[in-house]
């Protein structure tokens, strides 16, 4: 990890963490007590990029000063990159961000955000739109959990509980690495494992007044 990465995240923590040990320590901590109740109240939105920073900014809002702005709203460049099994990873340049947000989610509205789909025809298109969001890679951190929030909400709304927190994140990381460079299969399986159809008469109706999304 680089000092540059680390000092960033360090000077905009919120929870006076002076080691990055210490704050990942904290934040892991806050953000698995979001993460559940982001389960059962989802925040409200357009399924666009807008509503995917609204989700970010309300997993680490508490930890970082930075919470759901993106690397472009900060002036970070995007200078750090991985490797897979030796494959390069390159994220989305800040600079292209706002471009490559637009078309992306345009096209998310444009396909009705993947509803009336059968489950194959589901799983593949929504692994396919992972993979766009994952090369966004939008925030300093978190990106992750944010995504992983957003694609759930959005599955729920086609009539699917898509859970991607069961996949083993090794395995995740390999399967988006491949996905980026033409091999969808194993991400596509990832998919389809962590997805199950959501019976009509047994979704739960979240009273709006306890919508955490409702004033946002």
């Amino acid at each position: 990890m680089m000092s540059i990465y680390t000092d960033k995240l360090l000077n905009s923590n919120l929870v006076g963490a002076k080691t990055i040990d210490e704050l990942f320590k904290i934040e892991k901590e806050i953000t698995q007590q979001k993460v559940l109740y982001l389960r059962q109240y989802p925040i409200k939105g357009n399924f666009d990029f807008q509503h995917l920073k609204d989700i970010h900014k309300f997993i680490f809002e508490d930890i970082y000063s930075t919470a759901g702005k993106d690397r472009a709203e900060l002036g970070f460049k995007n200078i750090s990159f991985g490797k897979n099994d030796g494959i390069f990873n390159k994220f989305v340049d800040e600079l292209e961000l706002n471009s490559a947000t637009k078309k992306m989610f345009d096209d998310l509205k444009d396909k009705n955000f993947l509803k009336d789909l059968n489950f194959h025809d589901f799983n593949k298109q929504s692994a396919e739109f992972f993979i766009k969001l994952n090369e966004l890679h939008p925030f300093l951190k978190g990106n992750g959990r944010t995504q992983r929030i957003f694609m759930r909400q959005l599955a729920k709304e086609a009539s699917y509980d898509l859970n991607l927190s069961i996949t083993k994140r090794e395995d995740m990381i390999n399967a988006c690495s491949y996905a980026k460079h033409g091999n969808k299969t194993d991400l596509i399986v990832l998919f389809i494992k962590a997805c199950k159809p959501i019976e009509q008469n047994s979704k739960i109706r979240v009273p709006i007044e306890k919508n955490i999304g409702k004033e946002r």
